[in-house]
Parts: structure tokens; sequence; C-alpha cells
């Protein structure tokens, strides 16, 4: 007879509800990080071509620096949330 107690090795219901929130964050975690390295990349690509195509307004520039500091801060909370799980 196989049972679902802690003796059978099977996990219980508490410990996948636990697996399924610890799963929750790391995926968020995961998801932050990834947008905050496209925002990161996007930025810097922005910048260089406006640069390279000798444009004289401010708004690519400005644009560019948005996404950066956004990609910096994504990152950052990444980083702070996965230290804490």
């Amino acid at each position: 007879m196989q049972g679902t107690g802690p003796s059978s090795g099977a996990p219980s219901s508490a410990d996948l509800g636990y697996r399924s929130a610890v799963d929750m964050q790391a995926r968020r975690t995961h998801t932050v990080r990834t947008f905050g390295t496209m925002a990161l990349v996007t930025g810097f690509v922005i910048s260089l071509l406006s640069m390279s195509a000798g444009y004289e307004g401010f708004m690519p520039h400005i644009l560019a620096a948005f996404l950066i500091l956004t990609g910096i801060g994504l990152r950052i909370e990444a980083a702070i949330a996965d230290r804490q799980s």
C-alpha cells in the first residue's frame, strides 16, 4: 500500500505550494532581468545609431537615456529579488 505521507517520499500539498511560490518568484526575477537587459541593449543601440547617423536632435538620446536607466533599475531590482529568495 502506497501512501502520500512523509515516509512514502511523495511531496505533500504544502510542499507543492511552496515550490510553486518559489518557482513563480524565480520566473518573475528572470522576466524582470530579461526586460532590463533588453532595455539596456535597445538604449545603447538607439544611442549608437543616432550618433553614427549624425542626427542633431536630442529626442533619440533622451529615449536612449530613459531606456538605459530603466534597464539598470530593472537589473538591480532582479538582483535584489534574486538575493532575497
